[in-house]
């Protein structure tokens, strides 16, 4: 099986429209060749995909893009997105949802959000060539992590985060 990951996608202000038009060729160049002969493309999304101009207060930048942008990651032969990040909530719950709606509209899914800390903390198992792959999707303690109450990204925490682990390498 081969995988292929990409960290930290995001399309920024030089690079947004091509995103938008599916040029994945000249967005990722060689990179093309290597996605096709991979199994799964598995990419972190570091952004919003929103039209949402209701940003959270934080320290350090704000980001987001384009709902079409997906056009560009299903053009590179993306298969599955990891959004357990520090920017995913940048546009706090309208931000979040439209990004999950725009990768369902897709057909891309994704891991590392929920609607409440246990939600986000759900394995992703990958299956492919009768292998079972889990991955457990973390981020840092900042400002997109989910609470028993508050929807958001999956945070790190020494004991669960191992707990998690343990429990999805008894599934694969």
């Amino acid at each position: 099986m081969k995988l292929l990951f990409g960290a930290d996608t995001v399309p920024t202000s030089v690079t947004e429209q091509l995103f938008v038009e599916g040029n994945a060729r000249k967005l990722f160049g060689k990179v093309c060749d290597i996605a096709k002969e991979a199994d799964r493309v598995i990419i972190n999304l570091e952004c919003a995909l929103t039209e949402t101009d209701g940003k959270i207060a934080k320290f350090g930048p704000n980001i987001k893009a384009d709902p079409r942008c997906t056009n560009a990651l299903r053009e590179l032969g993306v298969t599955d997105v990891m959004l357990s990040n520090n920017h995913v909530f940048d546009y706090g719950k309208a931000g979040l949802v439209d990004t999950m709606k725009a990768l369902d509209a897709a057909g891309l899914p994704y891991t590392g959000v929920g609607e409440n800390d246990t939600a986000s903390r759900k394995p992703y198992y990958i299956d492919c060539k009768g292998k079972r792959v889990g991955i457990v999707n973390v981020c840092e303690h900042e400002y997109t992590y989910a609470l028993p109450n508050r929807m958001g990204a999956n945070p790190f925490d020494p004991f669960l985060t191992m707990q998690d682990i343990r429990e999805c390498k008894k599934n694969c």
